[in-house]
């Protein structure tokens, strides 16, 4: 199948202008993150967060974390554009 969709990139991009800006990472207790995304920025934080909270409001990647942690997950081997463009 010949890639026909380019993501244009996420948060991972900005993380080193965004990690300059927060306070010293062993000084986050709570990483609050209100767009999660491809969930970029809390791991790159590591082991100084102690409890992250992360939120999107589209509601199939959050099942998709859901099961990522629950070790359900089993991604489609393919996608189709009608597919992608009703998902996204």
């Amino acid at each position: 199948m010949t890639p026909f969709m380019k993501y244009a990139g996420g948060k991972r991009k900005l993380a080193p202008a965004v990690l300059v800006r927060l306070p010293d990472p062993r000084e986050i207790r709570l990483c609050v993150e209100p767009f999660v995304g491809g969930f970029n920025l809390v791991p790159i934080l590591g082991d100084a967060v102690k409890e992250a909270l992360c939120n999107d409001l589209h509601p199939g990647l959050i099942c998709m974390y859901q099961a990522l942690q629950q070790g359900t997950f089993s991604p489609s081997e393919s996608l189709s554009k009608e597919e992608f463009d009703e998902l996204k």
